[in-house]
């Protein structure tokens, strides 16, 4: 007997928080479907919870799109998400602390560092700290700015 692995929490259970979201090649392998048929699925509105991170959208030459993974469990499970944006928050940011550091919304985006230094840069995100090289070194972020930041590159 083959034991089945199933990730997928029921409603009844309290979902993890601090899960970082899905890449669109990582959302294909978690579905189990082409490249294509997972642009559908975003094209067409059946995923609720996708965010383009990209630097420039509309402009830039591929979106970054980034997955909530509780939508597409969701989604694989044959249930419409039904989270609110304040869950959306709950489930992505690890605490209730007004400032993010840099490697939570790393974590959190599925970006690198280079990346998350392009967007501070950008003031798409608000650095309140620059930080320092070495240890305990890292740059903070308004948690507002944040999630601002992820509210206006909602991709609907």
């Amino acid at each position: 007997m083959t034991a089945q692995l199933n990730p997928i929490l029921p409603e009844s259970v309290k979902r993890p928080r601090g899960r970082p979201m899905l890449p669109v090649r990582g959302l294909m392998s978690v579905l189990d479907k082409t490249y294509l048929e997972v642009w559908k699925l975003i094209d067409n509105g059946d995923l609720s919870w996708v965010f383009d991170v990209s630097l420039q959208p509309g402009i830039a030459r591929r979106r970054e799109l980034r997955i909530l993974a509780d939508c597409a469990a969701d989604y694989a499970e044959g249930r419409e998400c039904a989270l609110s944006l304040d869950q959306v928050f709950e489930l992505l940011i690890p605490h209730g602390e007004p400032v993010l550091v840099g490697d939570e919304i790393e974590h959190c985006l599925n970006i690198s560092d280079l990346h998350l230094s392009n967007l501070a840069e950008r003031k798409l995100l608000n650095r309140c700290d620059r930080g320092h090289r070495g240890i305990g070194g890292e740059s903070k972020f308004t948690r507002t700015s944040f999630t601002s930041f992820l509210t206006s590159r909602r991709v609907v």
